[in-house]
């Protein structure tokens, strides 16, 4: 007999990149309830130390077993490559970062040439790095951090702008056959990374393949929420945003017509502070 497993699954990260992951697990998981956590007050986590950075996540891990979820998803590469291993030491439910998904992914291109972009933390370890190398073949990668860029989309900067720095960027990396994107924020600008190129080149966002990863987990072990009831989709952010609301608001339920400036978004979305 099948069981229906209500209980949320957890999301975090720093800001408003984790989203580009928690559409991809409510396309793939349509039915599951989820709660986000942004930790807008301590943002960027790029250039937090190591210690910083377990220190955090560890608290935010917490915070969502106190709300009895039933996995946790790592929607950042900078934690993923920091503090992961230290995480599932300490979590007693299933909790996936972006890793295996990033390995995974690059699989499917060996013998090729691709331009790995971060934040500072994920690009400088160089663990990080060498796990995905020692598991694909004659894979090239060329790590590149891009901070600035973080900022930019956390902070809603103009296109104009955006698209200015990624041409200015990528101008010496003509020769590549791809850009992975290790860096939740970037699939939020995923178009604007295509046309920074002349010619076709693939871009990789492991958030598919990680919800991918999640279903099948939840389906071997009866853990999936069955009822083809409206999920709730709870976020809680450490700092009020009007950046982080509108683009969550845009992105996971695009609007026909843009909110009024007055508009209070955390009505539409339930979010909470904490």
């Amino acid at each position: 007999m099948e069981n229906n497993d209500y209980r949320s699954i957890g999301v975090l990260d720093s800001g408003i990149g984790g989203l580009s992951v928690l559409k991809e697990l409510q396309k793939k998981l349509p039915f599951e309830n989820t709660i986000y956590v942004a930790d807008l007050k301590r943002f960027p986590y790029g250039n937090k130390s190591k210690e910083e950075i377990i220190k955090y996540s560890k608290e935010i891990c917490n915070f969502l077993l106190k709300n009895n979820v039933k996995a946790i998803v790592i929607a950042c590469h900078t934690i993923s490559s920091i503090a992961f291993k230290e995480l599932k030491k300490n979590i007693d439910v299933p909790i996936f970062s972006m890793l295996n998904p990033s390995i995974e992914n690059l699989k499917r291109f060996p013998n090729k040439k691709f331009l790995m972009i971060g934040t500072e933390n994920t690009i400088n370890n160089s663990s990080y790095i060498s796990d995905i190398k020692k598991e694909i073949e004659n894979l090239k990668i060329i790590p590149l951090a891009m901070q600035k860029l973080v900022g930019y989309i956390e902070n809603r900067e103009k296109k104009e702008i955006i698209s200015d720095y990624l041409n200015k960027t990528f101008e010496s990396y003509s020769d590549i056959d791809g850009v992975f994107l290790a860096c939740t924020h970037f699939p939020l600008i995923k178009n604007l990374i295509k046309k920074a190129f002349i010619k076709r080149i693939a871009i990789l966002d492991p958030s598919f393949i990680l919800s991918k990863d999640l279903k099948r987990y939840l389906e071997k072990n009866n853990l999936l929420n069955l009822k083809n009831k409206i999920p709730h989709h709870l976020f809680y952010i450490t700092q009020k945003n009007n950046n982080f609301l509108r683009t969550a608001q845009s992105y996971l339920n695009p609007l026909k017509k843009p909110l009024e400036d007055n508009y209070d978004i955390s009505k539409k979305l339930k979010v909470f502070y904490i």
